[in-house]
């Protein structure tokens, strides 16, 4: 887990945190605030075993992205994740939907190809 900063972008790359480690990263960027999470790496590829709403709620992220590969046998994202995610004021982005996801910023303002 890192978080990544440029300027006012910052990228929680969350790898593949299970839900203790999920939520101890929450109570860490509670003490942190007021960070603004930009970019959040949903958590093992979307399993129900990695995000959770309390560090969706700590980080309050303006994208998610689930990287997940197209058919693949785990049934990644799960549907217990996408609905978690549904609840929320933000934008998801799958790359077994739409392939590779690129987030680019100066560190000022940012956008996704």
């Amino acid at each position: 887990m890192a978080i990544l900063t440029l300027g006012k972008f910052d990228a929680l790359l969350t790898g593949d945190i299970g839900p203790a480690i999920s939520d101890l990263v929450a109570e860490k960027l509670a003490v942190r605030l007021p960070l603004t999470i930009e970019y959040i790496k949903v958590p093992h590829h979307g399993s129900k075993n990695g995000l959770s709403s309390y560090l969706l709620n700590a980080s309050d992220p303006e994208i998610a992205v689930i990287s997940a590969g197209k058919n693949n046998r785990y049934g990644h994202p799960h549907q217990e994740v996408l609905e978690m995610l549904s609840g929320y004021e933000l934008r998801v982005l799958r790359t077994d939907e739409m392939g590779d996801v690129e987030v680019i910023t100066d560190g000022k303002s940012w956008l996704i190809e």
